[in-house]
């Protein structure tokens, strides 16, 4: 059986989107469980906090490790294993595993190009955090990171609100 999807238009999807929402709304978001859902994410804030400004003290002092920004910066799945390696355990993860190897098979990055792909998502994240109304120039190098999904980098955007 093949399944035909009728285009939308933009009207048809943000009328979609907002009874979709207002439902959400509705169901979710104030009863117990969406309220616990929200509470997850203050703890995720405070560690992403105390890692950025972690990491930027040591870029500035010229002692930046490429695998701490991966596991401070990156939102990954919360594992025993990740929790060991002091990953930043995030609500919504991307990073399930080793990135390193994940992209490297993928053919989207080679060993070499960690650091550099380091220095990018920091650099992402600090203009982020030090001019959040100029988010279309950081945009830029992290979007030419191979196999780099734009949530990623925009989650840290939203946890990173130092002033919020």
């Amino acid at each position: 059986m093949t399944a035909t999807i009728t285009p939308a238009t933009a009207s048809e999807r943000i009328s979609e989107f907002q009874s979709l929402f207002a439902e959400f709304a509705a169901t979710y978001l104030k009863t117990e469980e969406g309220l616990d859902h929200i509470h997850l994410y203050e703890p995720e804030r405070a560690a992403a906090k105390s890692a950025y400004a972690d990491l930027s003290s040591r870029s500035d002092a010229g002692n930046l490790e490429t695998d701490q920004v991966l596991l401070k910066l990156l939102p990954w799945t919360d594992s025993e294993a990740n929790r060991n390696r002091g990953a930043w355990i995030s609500v919504a993860p991307a990073i399930t595993g080793d990135i390193k190897s994940w992209f490297e098979k993928a053919g989207w990055a080679k060993r070499e190009d960690w650091p550099q792909i380091s220095q990018a998502i920091l650099k992402f994240v600090r203009t982020c955090v030090e001019d959040p109304t100029n988010l279309e120039e950081p945009k830029r190098p992290t979007s030419r990171l191979p196999g780099a999904e734009p949530g990623w980098m925009e989650r840290d955007q939203r946890i990173l609100r130092l002033h919020a």
